[in-house]
């Protein structure tokens, strides 16, 4: 699966695109007040990173493990 440059930004910046939808819509953890404030800005990815993490993802075999690798994560922000 190959996804160009231009592709990957009609995804990421289009009319309800992924990016839009990725800084207005919060995270569901447990322990925390569902009523509470979106806390934006406030994650380990940015909407650009999460779509790369996700398209590269779906487009290749590797375990979570080599993702958490390349994309210097920890083990909690693939989890959510």
């Amino acid at each position: 699966m190959g996804i160009d440059v231009a592709t990957f930004h009609y995804i990421l910046e289009g009319a309800d695109g992924f990016g839009i939808q990725w800084e207005n819509s919060s995270i569901p953890r447990n322990g925390v007040c569902i009523y509470g404030e979106l806390q934006l800005n406030r994650r380990s990815l940015d909407s650009a990173g999460a779509l790369g993490l996700i398209l590269y993802y779906l487009g290749s075999s590797m375990l979570e493990v080599s993702l958490q690798q390349v994309f210097t994560l920890i083990p909690a922000t693939l989890l959510q």
